[in-house]
């Protein structure tokens, strides 16, 4: 059924992935920053897809700091604020492009910290970013230059809002939360959390 996206709705780009048989999911929020709706939702979910893999840069940026051993396998745009829609659907069939050693454990995660210009809880937020390559980190610390730079570089990139496409408006990247629904945060800056992060979830082969 068509729908329409009003001017401060927000939008949730999942990146998912298997590795190892493990289902991986990495989470961004964007609003839609505007003075009038956009009538054609579904098709406004394509091109911020487009937009992603392409003058946005994100995704490629995304791969480059995951091992080989990843393969994405969907990217999903769904408005989920203030009405949730039905989410865009993108099949994939990329490897992550790491190539300087491989990924053997799934549960490892490396953390980007995401911050506002506002203080107190859901202010802040984090990305966590999975197939964290071996040579990366020791003892638990992210310890090589090259991994760092490619998080700075995908960190740059999450922070720049994306234009809409054939119009005005864009989509400002926002820290957003289900539980503080009506008060998102724009990102002002992001740091490569210095420690790895063991993943775990109760659900069966999602995640760990």
């Amino acid at each position: 059924m068509p729908y329409s996206i009003p001017v401060g709705s927000i939008v949730e780009v999942s990146y998912r992935s298997l590795i190892f048989q493990q289902q991986m999911m990495t989470i961004l929020h964007y609003r839609y920053d505007n003075t009038v709706p956009i009538i054609d939702g579904d098709g406004a979910m394509a091109d911020l897809v487009t937009a992603l893999d392409g003058v946005s840069t994100i995704t490629d940026n995304y791969l480059a700091l995951l091992a080989p051993q990843l393969s994405l396998k969907e990217l999903r745009c769904q408005v989920v604020y203030p009405t949730r829609q039905y989410y865009h659907s993108d099949a994939r069939s990329s490897n992550g492009t790491w190539s300087t050693g491989p990924c053997t454990a799934q549960n490892v995660s490396a953390v980007l910290v995401k911050q506002s210009s506002h203080a107190g809880r859901g202010r802040s937020g984090t990305i966590h970013l999975p197939a964290v390559p071996d040579n990366a980190y020791a003892a638990g610390a992210m310890g090589v230059s090259g991994y760092a730079a490619a998080a700075a570089t995908f960190a740059t990139a999450l922070q720049i809002p994306i234009l809409i496409a054939g119009g005005p408006g864009q989509w400002t990247p926002v820290i957003w939360s289900p539980r503080k629904p009506t008060s998102p945060s724009e990102i002002v800056g992001m740091r490569l959390n210095p420690w790895v992060r063991t993943m775990r979830r109760r659900t069966v082969g999602l995640g760990i």
